[in-house]
């Protein structure tokens, strides 16, 4: 018995050990300044060690790096996301480790950042619909069925009938959409495995909003990766080839496996962005230029740098749109129910 217990603590211990997200910044950024202050890897592992919080999970890694795995696996199992393990992958091949891990360590906490504020934003307006709705619902079982009489013999019937009718059409909707949501992400986590990248992206074209967001994404992805790996030196096709065998970025790798093929078709490389429909027009303008590599890799560096101010306004002002849209979703609740309710007790009064 004991001994079938010891493996579920050692995976209970292991699950302990992870780290969270904030965590995981803190980490990355306090390797970034290790480096940068000449520690050799395995010796900045070491030094995080002395910290409680980092101790095991350096300790893992470390112990990873010297049976000869790269850094990149050993981040991923240690429950890193994609965004961070991708940067590490590429940094093999374009030998800026530092830089990577300082710009996967700024993109991360910028997501954790766009999480929480999204969280802080949603939580006390969504709160209140869904409280309101469920008083409704009550207002409307309960209570609406002694006004029959009333709204019978009201002059003003039409008026109290067509809120109630607004009323049923918005929480019915509201109801239909956030079911609707709730059925179509757990099919899409259920069957997104088993989907290719290229289906992936077509289910997707039909989600208008995500459809923007991961167009925005995938752009600033490949203009980032492809300036890293140009600025060190190597060929396009050597970079598409290295960007094609990444796991990370799926679309990335699907994307550049496309291009590799049309390239070797003969189409020159400024036609074989026209049909990536997840890839901005002003990053394609960019690949059909006639420009040497150097040129590019400044070229995509700066977009990237535009891309993500661009990134940070939208999402920003997305946010703040939707705590002002639901306080008005309310609040056309309250006004329709006031008129509901107080529209027969109106017409009483005055034949009194």
């Amino acid at each position: 018995m004991l001994m079938a217990i010891l493996p579920n603590m050692r995976l209970w211990n292991k699950k302990q050990a992870t780290l969270r997200p904030v965590d995981q910044v803190r980490f990355l950024k306090r390797l970034t300044r290790l480096l940068e202050l000449g520690y050799p890897l395995i010796e900045a592992l070491g030094t995080l060690q002395l910290d409680k919080i980092f101790n095991h999970v350096a300790n893992r890694m470390a112990l990873s790096l010297k049976q000869g795995n790269p850094l990149d696996i050993c981040l991923k199992k240690e429950g890193f996301p994609p965004l961070v393990t991708a940067f590490i992958y590429f940094a093999r091949d374009n030998g800026d480790l530092q830089e990577s891990i300082r710009r996967s360590a700024y993109l991360y906490e910028q997501r954790l950042s766009y999480h929480k504020k999204l969280r802080s934003t949603v939580r006390y307006p969504l709160i209140l619909l869904f409280s309101f709705m469920i008083l409704f619902y009550f207002i409307r079982l309960f209570l609406l069925p002694s006004f029959t009489h009333l709204l019978q013999q009201s002059a003003n019937t039409s008026m109290a009938n067509y809120s109630l009718v607004l009323i049923d059409v918005m929480s019915y909707g509201i109801m239909i959409l956030l079911i609707s949501a709730i059925l179509f992400a757990s099919l899409w986590y259920l069957m997104r495995r088993r989907l290719s990248t290229d289906q992936q992206l077509s289910i997707i074209k039909y989600l208008p909003v995500y459809r923007s967001y991961l167009r925005m994404q995938t752009s600033f992805q490949l203009a980032t990766h492809v300036s890293l790996l140009l600025k060190s030196g190597l060929h396009i096709k050597t970079v598409l080839h290295i960007i094609s065998n990444q796991h990370q970025l799926p679309i990335l790798s699907h994307y550049s496996t496309l291009i590799t093929e049309q390239l070797t078709k003969g189409v020159t490389l400024s036609n074989t962005f026209t049909e990536l429909s997840f890839i901005k027009h002003n990053l394609v303008v960019l690949f059909q230029k006639e420009i040497d590599s150097k040129t590019l890799a400044k070229d995509l560096a700066v977009y990237a740098e535009f891309s993500i101010e661009d990134m940070h306004k939208k999402i920003t002002q997305t946010i703040a749109f939707i705590q002002p849209a639901v306080f008005i979703l309310l609040a056309c609740f309250i006004i329709l129910t006031y008129v509901t309710l107080l529209s027969p007790m109106l017409d009483l009064i005055q034949t009194i």
